[in-house]
C-alpha cells in the first residue's frame, strides 16, 4: 500500500467528519481520475480529480495534489512540510473530505495500480471523462424511478349525470355515518 490509513487519520488532524465524509465520497466513485505525476526516490507526487458533492454536473472538479515521503513509516508519510491540496473552502483548513478520499484510496492500492500521468493527463482526462461519469449525476424525472408509480388518470371522462336518487342515497349515507361516530 502507498499510505497506511493512520495517513488519513493524521491528516484529519482529529476530526472525525473528514474521515466519515470521505469515505462516503470514496464509496460514491467521485474519485474519478488519479495517477502519478512525478516520483523520485523518496517522493511521489500524486494528482487525482474529486467530483464536488454539491454542483456535481456544472463544475469542474477539484484538482488534488498530495506528495508521499516513501523513506517515512506507514502513518508519517504525509507530511506537513508537503501538505495536501484542495481548492474547496475547507481544504485550506486541512478538514477536506475530498483530500480524505484520495488518501483513503491511496491506503488501498498499491504503486502499480497508478498510472504515470503528464502535465495535461488530468485536463486531458477530464475532458474526455466528463460526459460518461456526469450522466449518472444527471436529473431525473420521478417517473424514471424504479420506486414511483406512473400517475394514474383520476378523472373520468365521461362522468355520469347525478341525479336527484344518487343524491339522496349519499346524503342518507353521510347522514347514517354522522350517528354512529
Amino acid at each position: 500500500m502507498i499510505l497506511s490509513v493512520l495517513d488519513a487519520v493524521n491528516a484529519s488532524i482529529g476530526f472525525e467528519r473528514p474521515i466519515r465524509e470521505g469515505e462516503q465520497v470514496l464509496q460514491a466513485g467521485f474519485v474519478v481520475a488519479i495517477g502519478i505525476k512525478a516520483k523520485n526516490d523518496d517522493e511521489l507526487h500524486i494528482q487525482a480529480l474529486v467530483l464536488r458533492t454539491t454542483g456535481v454536473t456544472t463544475k469542474t472538479p477539484y484538482v488534488i495534489e498530495i506528495w508521499v515521503d516513501l523513506s517515512k513509516p506507514p502513518g508519517q508519510r504525509v507530511t506537513k512540510d508537503s501538505s495536501p491540496e484542495c481548492q474547496c473552502p475547507a481544504g485550506a483548513s486541512e478538514k477536506c473530505k475530498h483530500i480524505i478520499a484520495v488518501l483513503l484510496y491511496l491506503s488501498r492500492v498499491e504503486e502499480s495500480d497508478l498510472d504515470d500521468l503528464s502535465c495535461t493527463d488530468i485536463e486531458q482526462q477530464w475532458g474526455s471523462l466528463k460526459a460518461a461519469p456526469l450522466q449518472e449525476y444527471e436529473a431525473k424525472k420521478l417517473t424514471e424511478l424504479c420506486h414511483v408509480k406512473a400517475k394514474r388518470d383520476v378523472y373520468v371522462s365521461n362522468m355520469p349525470e347525478v341525479t336527484k336518487e344518487m343524491e339522496e342515497r349519499w346524503k342518507e349515507a353521510l347522514t347514517n355515518c354522522k350517528k354512529f361516530s
